[in-house]
C-alpha cells in the first residue's frame, strides 16, 4: 500500500465493514518509504467472507496488491 496518512484506518475500516475482527497486524515499510506492507490475522467464518474482506481492502485506491497467506492455528 501506498505509505501515506489515513491508509492504515481505511484498511482496518474495510476489515471492520465486511464484520471481520483483527487480531494482530505488523508494518514493514520500504527503505524509500513509499510503500508499507502490512500484514493483518483476521477472523474469518469461511471462504465467502474472506473473499469478502479481500474484496473490499482491494478497492481502496491506495492498496498495491492483496494476498492470503495460508496459516493454521498456532
Amino acid at each position: 500500500m501506498k505509505n501515506k496518512r489515513g491508509v492504515l484506518a481505511q484498511v482496518a475500516a474495510a476489515i471492520s465493514e465486511a464484520a471481520s475482527n483483527i487480531e494482530h497486524v505488523s508494518m514493514e515499510a520500504d527503505p524509500e518509504r513509499l510503500f508499507t506492507t502490512l500484514h493483518f490475522t483476521i477472523q474469518i467464518a469461511n471462504r465467502k467472507h474472506l473473499a469478502a474482506v479481500m474484496r473490499g481492502i482491494r478497492h481502496l485506491p491506495e492498496v498495491s496488491r492483496i494476498a492470503r497467506e495460508k496459516g493454521g492455528e498456532a
